[in-house]
């Protein structure tokens, strides 16, 4: 998933050590993370992903909080006339075990709010993504009082559509009210664009949110979430921004632009396998694994007797790509590069080609003839 995108916020890292796992399989990727000491505590930690091709373009608005991430984007990356604060948002689940959880659910979305009007007042867009554990029900929190958004976006002045759970509850309430009194933001949950409140935790509700800006909002974008892989209880949200960026035009694989595959990568595609899960192929591959942890219980005993976590990792991670070969559940690493497909700046699309085709259509529009609106359907269907 980090590859396919230019900017990915992963939620509930819990420490910067599993942040630190994931980079050798990404090379080329900038990431900033809040490197909270979250004692093993579930539910924590945020880490933000840049592509190579967006790292001189992106720098830290605020400190990074347990909370928050906050980072500056260039315009030129959203193809705004305005610079762009990300923020990226964790809040934990509101519920009974949480002490003083009133008032610290409170006080995060006043924290939040508060950014939103620094940012505005600095003359600078915002968009928010993340967990809010926030569920927001079908209501617009929109009213006639914002007349002038709902006349610029009718959509705003309707229920929200929603294909999960249509139960408010308090993170929820508070997210709507912030946005609402903060800028305004704009909640892309339930609103179109391929956005109809699909769920994204256990399948079942709705907890991941994206808030725009009016002038975010008012860009051409779409949404969708994607599958809930075994290693989490929640679905990816993306958003896909159609811009004329030349930033974000291309993503040139793993290496960043101008790579070239050379003898490293030669070796790797020789050497190198990658998890590939099939599930008529668990048996074999969960029989493989006690065998090879049996054949191997020395070894792991001393680890342990010696106190070298890195050394048990070590050994439980060839353990796990032994089996999963002779289970034939592992296909071999490839350079993301050799992926791109394609003429990345076609010639038939230069501006020659743009002011031949302006004038073909002015032409056109003078002939109001039947044959040449036939023509012109034809032409659309192609």
């Amino acid at each position: 998933m980090i590859r396919k995108h230019h900017i990915t916020i992963i939620l509930e890292t819990r420490s910067d050590k599993a942040i630190k796992r994931i980079l050798p399989h990404v090379p080329g990727i900038h990431y900033y993370h809040n490197n909270i000491d979250n004692q093993g505590r579930k539910g924590q930690g945020i880490g933000v992903f840049i592509h190579s091709t967006l790292k001189d373009h992106i720098s830290i608005w605020k400190p990074a909080t347990e909370n928050f991430i906050w980072l500056k984007t260039n315009k030129e990356i959203w193809g705004t006339q305005k610079d762009v604060i990300l923020g990226a948002i964790y809040i934990p689940p509101y519920n009974s075990q949480m002490e003083n959880r009133e008032r610290n659910i409170v006080d995060t979305y006043n924290k939040i709010g508060n950014y939103i009007s620094e940012a505005l007042e600095s003359n600078l867009l915002v968009l928010l993504g993340g967990d809010f554990n926030a569920k927001l029900g079908t209501q617009s929190e929109f009213t006639e009082e914002h007349n002038i958004l709902i006349d610029k976006f009718p959509e705003l002045g309707k229920d929200r559509n929603m294909h999960s759970s249509k139960k408010t509850n308090t993170s929820g309430e508070l997210l709507l009210d912030t946005a609402t009194t903060s800028g305004p933001m704009i909640c892309t949950t339930g609103r179109g664009r391929g956005d109809v409140g699909q769920p994204t935790c256990r399948n079942k509700t709705r907890t991941e949110h994206i808030l725009l800006h009016e002038e975010l909002y008012a860009t051409k974008y779409n949404i969708h979430t994607g599958k809930m892989n075994s290693g989490s209880d929640h679905s990816p949200l993306h958003i896909t921004f159609h811009t004329k960026s030349k930033i974000t035009r291309d993503i040139e694989g793993l290496h960043g632009a101008g790579h070239i595959c050379n003898d490293q990568c030669k070796k790797k595609e020789m050497e190198e396998s990658i998890l590939n899960w099939k599930d008529q192929n668990q048996k074999q591959y969960g029989d493989t694994v006690a065998a090879n942890i049996q054949a191997n219980q020395n070894i792991i005993n001393q680890a342990i007797e010696d106190k070298n976590p890195s050394k048990i990792a070590d050994i439980l991670a060839d353990i796990i790509l032994t089996s999963a070969r002779e289970a034939k559940m592992t296909r071999p690493w490839t350079c993301a590069f050799k992926k791109q497909a394609g003429i990345k700046h076609p010639n038939w699309f230069n501006d020659d080609c743009k002011i031949s085709k302006k004038g073909l259509k002015e032409a056109l529009k003078q002939d109001t003839s039947h044959a040449y609106q036939h023509q012109k359907k034809n032409t659309k269907n192609f």
